[in-house]
């Protein structure tokens, strides 16, 4: 896998990996291009997520939130392609249990992106899962190893919320 960045008014990362290519534009992503989760008028269902990849990790990680001591989440660019949403600063999303069981729902206070080696020691704080940057660095790594692959460039999708109301 490469990547390679322009140095120009917007970066612009392509990565090429698993047969394809894939090119990221930070001004573009930036952009009010009205493609995010927000539903259109008339809808009324926000996107749902879940917090973590197994039932165990689930539950632990929708505790701090409920407690206050999460406030991040990220995930890699590339879960684009198979469906997740496109969010800004103000959207709204329900958190589920790993049954699918309304537990929240979030306001994202900010999203930004950045090469995994360049997320900030205080967003990966602000995931309350912990005490350090290199540990979220080796819990992360391993999710991502598990989950589509890892290298230092992955763009990773930095989110942080509040939660707004406790569904159940």
């Amino acid at each position: 896998s490469t990547l390679s960045s322009s140095s120009a008014a917007s970066d612009v990362y392509k990565r090429q990996g698993q047969g394809h290519w894939f090119s990221f534009d930070r001004e573009a992503w930036e952009a009010d291009d009205g493609w995010h989760a927000l539903p259109d008028a008339g809808q009324t269902e926000l996107p749902r997520f879940k917090f973590g990849d197994t039932p165990e990790l689930c539950a632990w990680l929708t505790g701090l939130a409920l407690a206050g001591e999460k406030t991040g989440t990220c995930w890699p660019l590339r879960f684009l392609a198979r469906g997740d949403p496109k969010l800004k600063p103000g959207d709204q999303a329900i958190y589920t249990d790993w049954d699918g069981k309304e537990i929240c729902r979030v306001e994202f206070t900010r999203i930004e992106v950045h090469p995994f080696n360049e997320v900030s020691e205080e967003f990966a704080l602000s995931e309350g899962e912990n005490d350090s940057w290199d540990g979220w660095a080796r819990d992360h790594r391993t999710w991502l190893e598990r989950d589509g692959g890892w290298s230092e460039d992955t763009i990773m999708v930095c989110e942080n919320f509040r939660v707004i109301e406790v569904l159940g």
